[in-house]
């Protein structure tokens, strides 16, 4: 049989003898006729996707399903500032450790140094923390505490980092100290220098009381001083009176 050019006489029936008048026509019109709808249902899908567990009451996801970061608030803070393009900076101090084994691998509180973050608002790609940490603190309020669960995807992947392993789902406790305008604190600064400004208004006040006691003290012992000696004085001269006239009298003479 020649593959390229075949005809009628070539084609072998898969039944044994001849094949019954019309049964051939009639699955060919069967096998045309046949739509998707008509197949068999198939197993489940090689590649589908689990079916996730409901989430724990409290907890929210932030990535729309598909889990990437997990935010649980432990104290809410319902008309504290929240981050903004004018207000991107966040201070917090957080611990972090690894979901799969409970290990911290960093801690602001331990240090106690609190961070300060400058947010990626509106969005640049030049976040200065992982995106799933940048995701977590824009849903935060000044004041709050907050437990956030980022999957390695949203933290640092395959790759990893110091102290953590590739493919590490993170685990943070962050309580967010402040969002500001600025990095530095300006206005807990400039009410410190006040503060301060006042302190020493008072030391400088309560050195010059002192200062004036002192004083009144010196003038107090030196007019006691000057009495003491014009008393003394005083009693000098009424002995001296008392000496000078006993020699004028004297005894008479015979």
């Amino acid at each position: 049989m020649d593959i390229g050019n075949w005809d009628d006489d070539d084609f072998v029936s898969p039944l044994p003898g001849p094949a019954p008048s019309g049964e051939l026509d009639d699955l060919f019109e069967f096998t045309e006729n046949l739509t998707i709808d008509d197949m068999p249902d198939s197993a489940e899908p090689e590649h589908a996707k689990p079916e996730l567990p409901p989430l724990p009451p409290g907890v929210v996801d932030l990535t729309n399903g598909q889990r990437g970061v997990l935010l649980e608030r432990k104290k809410t803070v319902e008309k504290g500032p929240k981050p903004s393009q004018e207000q991107p900076f966040v201070e917090i101090h957080y611990d972090g450790s690894l979901v799969s084994t409970g290990e911290k691998f960093d801690s602001s509180k331990e240090q106690n140094y609190a961070m300060v973050v400058q947010l990626d608002i509106p969005p640049s790609g030049k976040s200065s923390v992982i995106r799933g940490l940048e995701i977590g603190l824009r849903e935060m309020r000044a004041g709050e505490h907050v437990v956030l669960t980022i999957n390695s995807k949203y933290a640092y992947g395959k790759e990893g980092a110091p102290d953590i392993p590739p493919d590490s789902d993170l685990h943070f406790e962050i309580e967010v100290l402040d969002v500001r305008a600025t990095q530095k604190k300006v206005a807990a600064t400039v009410d410190n220098s006040s503060k301060d400004l006042s302190r020493l208004e008072v030391i400088r006040r309560e050195r010059e009381v002192a200062q004036m006691r002192r004083e009144e003290e010196e003038q107090r012992k030196q007019a006691e001083r000057e009495r003491k000696a014009a008393r003394a004085a005083a009693i000098r001269e009424k002995l001296a009176n008392k000496k000078s006239g006993g020699k004028k009298g004297g005894k008479k003479k015979r």
